[in-house]
């Protein structure tokens, strides 16, 4: 008795979407660069940072009328247009273009948030043994109250932490 298996693989789904397929190769491809930009304003527009006033709205207008979500069908083109729109407004203010240049962030509130995330919900940095090792239990001490923040359990010297190994 012989038994045959068939091993059937379908394709990742994202390939079977005609979403994925939406727009010209060169709208993608626009897309994807500056998707993959990240937070970098400059290199979301395609400038180097010595960049006139001229060269920032000549950037933005080439970009714009090419991702305008009316005119440019590929897959997430309304977050690249957004990302432009984003950059432009940051770079055309000379104060935030200024606050941008010595900071990387386009605001006083982004650099907040982005030093938000890499806080650890114990107060401590992410990168900090207590934060990435030992979890705080609440225990008892002995004047009676329950002690939950791990900050409180290291300047009262009571507490247990549980390491997982």
């Amino acid at each position: 008795m012989v038994l045959y298996f068939d091993l059937y693989i379908p394709p990742p789904v994202f390939l079977l979407s005609p979403y994925f397929f939406q727009g010209t190769s060169e709208q993608r491809a626009l897309v994807r660069d500056i998707l993959k930009a990240g937070s970098d304003l400059y290199a979301i527009l395609s400038l180097p940072k010595s960049a006139s006033d001229d060269d920032i709205k000549r950037a933005y207008r080439k970009l714009a009328l090419k991702l305008h979500p009316d005119k440019n069908q590929a897959a997430r083109a309304d977050e690249a247009f957004k990302a432009i729109s984003k950059a432009f407004s940051c770079l055309s203010d000379p104060d935030k273009r200024a606050y941008y240049d010595r900071t990387g962030f386009e605001s006083s509130s982004a650099a907040a948030a982005a030093a938000a995330s890499q806080r650890s919900p114990g107060g401590r940095a992410a990168g900090e043994p207590i934060g990435l090792f030992c979890k705080a239990v609440p225990v008892n001490d002995n004047m009676g109250t329950i002690q939950t923040n791990k900050i409180d359990f290291i300047a009262s010297g009571v507490y247990i932490f549980f390491v997982p190994i």
